[in-house]
């Protein structure tokens, strides 16, 4: 299985109305971001045909620390489907406020949040040739419209 999508995220912070969210990247991942998101915070293949990890830690050799990365995988026989539901026209692996989240990240009129991270891309990384979003803020609900704000991947071949 060739890794194509790793991200690695580190210092993610989350800082609204004087409350603070710290990942702990000392602790395993999916533990470690449920104690900051909540259980419903984290959407993944890892229940589907392949049954991996795609939330992993690491050591990351420049910054000196542990980090989280983020996999999904495809081959010529086998690709990650999206939750899980047969739907293999995109893959997920994703962490966001949810339900289950603490109150204070949930946000409504008025508040201000400040969102802090960093983001490396594997030297290997190839995006899909349909879309590859790397990051998104969503109204509340996530099935409101259009995002607030899309980073995502293109390959300047196919533009």
């Amino acid at each position: 299985m060739i890794k194509i999508f790793i991200l690695t995220y580190t210092c993610f912070i989350l800082i609204a109305c004087g409350n603070e969210a710290r990942v702990d990247y000392n602790k395993e991942p999916y533990q470690a971001l449920r104690e900051v998101l909540g259980h419903g915070g984290i959407e993944n293949p890892d229940a589907c045909d392949d049954k991996v990890q795609h939330i992993t830690a690491s050591r990351d050799s420049v910054l000196g620390k542990m980090v989280h990365q983020y996999s999904l995988h495809v081959n010529r026989t086998y690709k990650d489907g999206d939750r899980c539901n047969g739907d293999y026209s995109r893959q997920r692996c994703e962490t966001s406020v949810q339900g289950t989240s603490p109150a204070w990240m949930k946000g409504y009129k008025g508040m201000t949040f400040t969102y802090a991270w960093k983001l490396f891309l594997d030297k290997d990384f190839k995006q899909s040739g349909k879309f590859c979003h790397l990051h998104q803020i969503k109204l509340d609900g996530g099935n409101v419209g259009t995002p607030n704000l899309t980073l995502t991947a293109r390959d300047a071949m196919q533009l």
